[in-house]
């Protein structure tokens, strides 16, 4: 039992007729459930009170066990540690009024099940933790995949990101349930809060004043959707330092979604920008070889492809300006010190930018050959020449800035071999 001995016998009652398990009243299963979660967690604290780590691991004999080998029923502290948060999250969902009324379905439910219904219930914390015990349980990277990586991407694009955007969300495989979720993203957003400095943001799960907000359910459904967003940026900005490329995931299932047409500002600057300042040393485009350590790995050249995919040519070209006129605010001593042969390389796509200069004439071209083209339409081509022309002109200064660095680059090479 993965819950330890307290729920033995209960759990065994449903086991005579597995075809139809027994339903237990409400008070019976609160119980059963109490019971697990406060065994696995007396269990952690009881091993970690050993004072050799060594000897911190138990090893379960009885009730047929013992024709087991001893390796494969071995529990070690970081074991005990995952089962009592799998355990904690499990009465936690058992308690919600969505969850199903057989404590025997959901103890033996599989972690895959279980993060799935955390997630699809709002505890978004909660299927994390679960995630995080898988992916430490197993190590490793099985068919090239991060379990914890895969997991995180999967709860965020999938049930964060509607929320976040106030799309409608169904509860329970398509049966039309809904319902608010504004607590557990409360829960969730100070949780996640302990990993680190929070964000900024407009308004912050622990300073909501709800009795201004709930007038009406549209004021609910859009608190909800505010508090969610601030949750994803939390979770986005926490996990990118080691889940990379996450935040353009995030992206992606925004853009995806079809009900909003342009990202968060925070999220588009944490796709081009990464953690860095305006230094000028990261490269533009291209990616840091060595990372600092809790830093985040920008990828414009990704958020440039993803636009371009999604039809937001304006929005591609903003990226070119961005990255070009974040080097151009840079001194030119500290662009000339950068030595290529140790490294220092600015990568700029220029295939990338080519493509998108010629779908923008292309469209420029189809619009004008066509008569009925209608004034809106007309105003928007003109609107993406504009920006297309704002992206020529980064690209002439680069090339500047690129010429005048030559002659820093050959004194910087003369002062590094003296």
């Amino acid at each position: 039992d993965m819950c330890g001995k307290a729920t033995a016998n209960s759990v065994s009652l449903s086991n005579s007729a597995p075809q139809k398990p027994i339903v237990l009243c409400k008070a019976a299963s609160k119980k059963i459930m109490d019971d697990a979660c406060l065994s696995a967690q007396a269990c952690v604290h009881a091993v970690s009170l050993t004072d050799k780590a060594s000897h911190r691991y138990l090893l379960p004999t009885g009730n047929n066990q013992d024709n087991i080998p001893s390796e494969s029923r071995l529990l070690t502290e970081e074991d005990l540690e995952r089962r009592a948060a799998r355990a904690l999250a499990l009465r936690m969902y058992s308690m919600d009024e969505y969850s199903p009324d057989s404590v025997d379905d959901i103890l033996k439910s599989t972690s895959r099940d279980t993060i799935d219904s955390l997630a699809m219930l709002g505890y978004y914390d909660q299927a994390i933790a679960v995630a995080s015990g898988v992916s430490s349980k197993r190590k490793g990277l099985p068919g090239g995949v991060d379990l914890f990586d895969d997991a995180l991407k999967y709860i965020l694009c999938t049930y964060l990101v509607p929320a976040s955007i106030n799309s409608r969300v169904t509860i329970g495989g398509g049966r039309g349930l809904e319902r608010s979720k504004v607590a557990q993203i409360c829960a969730s957003s100070s949780a996640c809060a302990l990993l680190g400095p929070a964000p900024q943001s407009r308004i912050t799960s622990s300073s909501v004043n709800f009795a201004s907000w709930v007038s009406n359910a549209q004021s609910v459904k859009a608190l909800e959707a505010t508090m969610a967003m601030n949750l994803l940026q939390q979770y986005t900005t926490a996990y990118s330092v080691k889940c990379r490329g996450l935040a353009l995931d995030v992206a992606s299932a925004i853009l995806q979604s079809g009900d909003v047409s342009k990202l968060p500002l925070w999220l588009k600057e944490l796709c081009m920008f990464g953690s860095s300042t305006l230094d000028g040393n990261n490269g533009l485009f291209a990616h840091q070889p060595m990372p600092k350590e809790n830093s985040i790995i920008a990828d414009p050249a990704g958020l440039m492809r993803l636009f371009i995919k999604h039809h937001q040519y304006g929005e591609a070209c903003d990226v070119v300006v961005s990255i070009l006129s974040k080097q151009l605010s840079c001194s030119e001593d500290a662009t000339s010190s950068r030595l290529p042969e140790k490294g220092s390389i600015d990568y700029v796509p220029y295939d990338l930018i080519d493509m998108l200069w010629n779908m923008i004439e292309s469209i420029s071209t189809t619009t004008v050959q066509s008569n009925s083209s209608g004034e809106d339409v007309k105003s928007q081509v003109k609107s993406l020449i504009k920006k297309r022309n704002c992206m020529e002109n980064a690209l002439e200064k680069h090339f500047d800035s690129l010429r005048i660095s030559e002659e820093g680059l050959k004194s910087a090479r003369t002062l590094s071999w003296a």
